[in-house]
C-alpha cells in the first residue's frame, strides 16, 4: 500500500474509533402564522405573476410569516417562517413547503431550523423533515408534526411540533 494509502486507512480508523459526541433532543412547538389576504399580509402569491389564488397549480407563495408560542397571534413572538410554498399537486391538495425557522427568542439565541416537505392539505397532521440547522441546532436531524390550528379563507395558523436531534 502506498504512503497516502496508509495515511488515510489511518485516519479512517481514528475516525470510527474515536469517541462520538453525545447528540441532543429537543422538541420545540411554534404556531406560524400565514396570512395571504389582508393588511397584515406575510405571504405573497410571485407566480403567477398578480394572482389572487396562492393554490392554484404552479403558484409560488414567498412567506415572511410570524412564529409564535401559542395559536394568538399576539402571544410571544419565537421567530419568523422565511421561505416558500409551491403548490406542487395538480388538484391542489399538495405544497412544497421549503422554509427556515429563524428563531429570535432569546432561548434560541438565532439558531435557525430549515424544513423542506410536503404539505398535503387534507391530512389533519402531516409530517416534513428538518434539513438542518444553525447555531445551536447545528448539523440538526429530525422532523416536525404540521396541523392545521385554523384557517380563514387562505389565511392559516400552523402548528409546528419539531422533533430535533443535534
Amino acid at each position: 500500500m502506498a504512503k497516502g494509502g496508509v495515511i488515510v486507512a489511518i485516519l479512517c480508523l481514528l475516525v470510527l474509533c474515536g469517541k462520538r459526541a453525545e447528540a441532543t433532543d429537543k422538541t420545540i412547538v411554534f404556531y406560524m402564522h400565514d396570512i395571504v389576504s389582508g393588511s397584515n399580509q406575510t405571504a405573497k402569491p410571485v407566480v403567477p405573476d398578480g394572482t389572487t389564488n396562492n393554490l392554484a397549480f404552479g403558484a409560488i407563495t414567498v412567506i415572511d410569516d410570524l412564529l409564535t408560542q401559542s395559536a394568538d397571534p399576539s402571544s410571544s413572538v419565537v421567530g419568523r417562517g422565511q421561505g416558500m410554498y409551491i403548490t406542487a399537486a395538480q388538484d391542489s391538495s399538495t405544497l412544497l413547503l421549503v422554509f427556515t425557522a429563524v428563531l429570535t427568542s432569546p432561548e434560541y439565541n438565532s439558531s435557525t431550523i430549515s424544513l423542506q416537505g410536503a404539505d398535503k392539505l387534507m391530512q389533519a397532521q402531516r409530517d416534513i423533515p428538518v434539513l438542518g440547522g444553525t447555531g445551536m441546532f447545528n448539523f440538526a436531524q429530525g422532523y416536525a408534526t404540521m396541523e392545521t390550528a385554523s384557517l380563514s379563507g387562505f389565511n392559516a395558523v400552523l402548528k409546528f411540533t419539531v422533533f430535533l436531534r443535534y
